[in-house]
């Protein structure tokens, strides 16, 4: 009979990266995707400044057209086009620059999906061999991403935000290229040119000892000054360490993985943990010891006097003069999806009070509006509250405070 997660394997798991190379990986890969999707973008514009190009009327712009229209044809392919010579083609400047624009190529490709798997933390297997058709749509900001994780079988998730937009990004930047290869090269995810200015197409997995050259070329070292040996797994194992408080909310169960047993989440996630982890644990046992106290206080009553007196707030034309937990009670307000993130921040504000105050104090200055926030939030979709998380800072900044009010 077969189980419904994935038990203990017997090989030993890598650690996560470190915080400072976690850091490095991400922004090194951000620069170059940031940088290639800039460049891509002129290219494009370039195109239609463009015309026909002859050797006599050489130029960017007209380089770029006839690029566009030919695909990744390499050099011979465009000395054969214009009816000249390679070398005519090579005094001129050749093509690599030109076609590094319009078509991405190894370097590029790789970057992308090393990001995309610090963004979503899928396997690598799933990774190499995601399909175009294997992402839904299903709004204006939520992919819904299905793969093939390689000891299982068929899963999807919910792309977190900025997972979704570098998807979006990347087919924005392969889009040429996908019009230029046979349909079913066109129908896989990743694809790119071997290197600029050469015809060779690649797609599917990228062999580990590019992933090498890769990272000796960008000189990007792990915190020993060596090169950063980079293992797609491990990209996965930190995805998953590194998420802090901001995004531990609702169903924990459903933020790490459904097909692993207790023991083995916590043998590969919660043992190997950061600072941050750390510190996200600790908040959660915060959290805890701040519930069971509150619920062994007696609920707060709110009489219809209180009522009352809370409905005259905001005169109508001016500001409310109450303070922002205060419309928590108040029997006009309305809380909607769109409200998460203030809410959210409301209840951070509450926490770090409760940490600085006694508990007999807080329950009477905050008690009622702690407990309503509770009942407000779990009305809320358990997905509407995590992507919400994710522009949450946890400082006073982010709530109008009076100075006696603030907790740092």
């Amino acid at each position: 009979m077969s189980t419904a997660y994935t038990p203990t394997p017997s090989r030993q798991t890598l650690p996560p990266y470190s915080e400072s190379e976690w850091d490095r990986l991400t922004a090194t890969c951000r620069a170059i995707v940031d940088e290639s999707y800039a460049t891509h973008r002129e290219a494009l514009t370039a195109t239609v400044r463009g015309k026909t190009p002859t050797v006599d009327e050489w130029t960017g712009d007209n380089l770029a057209w006839l690029l566009s229209r030919l695909g990744p044809v390499g050099t011979p392919g465009v000395a054969d086009h214009l009816g000249c010579s390679l070398n005519a083609v090579q005094k001129r400047g050749g093509i690599p620059a030109a076609s590094a624009a319009l078509f991405p190529h190894l370097a590029t490709v790789l970057a992308y999906r090393l990001l995309f798997g610090v963004y979503s933390g899928i396997v690598p297997d799933g990774i190499d061999d995601l399909t175009v058709e294997d992402i839904d749509w299903a709004g204006d900001s939520t992919v819904l991403l299905s793969y093939i994780k390689g000891r299982t079988a068929a899963e999807s998730v919910n792309l977190p935000r900025r997972a979704g937009r570098l998807l979006e990004q990347w087919l924005a930047h392969s889009q040429l290229l996908r019009s230029h290869v046979p349909p079913e090269t066109a129908r896989q995810l990743w694809l790119g040119v071997t290197r600029p200015g050469c015809a060779g197409i690649f797609s599917g997995p990228i062999h580990r000892n590019a992933v090498k050259a890769w990272t000796l070329q960008r000189g990007l070292t792990g915190d020993d000054g060596k090169a950063l040996k980079i293992h797609r797994g491990r990209i996965r194992t930190t995805h998953l360490a590194m998420r802090d408080r901001r995004v531990w909310n609702g169903q924990g169960r459903a933020t790490i993985d459904p097909n692993h047993s207790p023991q083995v989440e916590g043998d590969h996630y919660l043992t190997a943990t950061t600072p941050s982890q750390q510190q996200a644990m600790e908040a959660l046992v915060e959290d805890a010891q701040h519930d069971l106290l509150q619920r062994a206080h007696p609920p707060t009553l709110v009489t219809d006097e209180d009522v009352a007196a809370l409905a005259r707030h905001g005169p109508k034309g001016k500001p409310c003069p109450a303070r922002p937990w205060v419309c928590l009670l108040c029997p006009l307000a309305v809380f909607a999806p769109r409200h998460a993130a203030n809410l959210l921040r409301l209840k951070a504000f509450f926490s770090r009070q409760w940490q600085l105050m006694p508990s007999a104090q807080f329950m009477a200055v905050f008690g009622p509006y702690s407990q309503r926030i509770v009942q407000v939030l779990d009305r809320f979709d358990p997905a509407v509250l995590t992507e919400a998380a994710r522009d949450i800072g946890d400082h006073d900044d982010e709530l109008p405070l009076r100075p006696e009010e603030r907790t740092r």
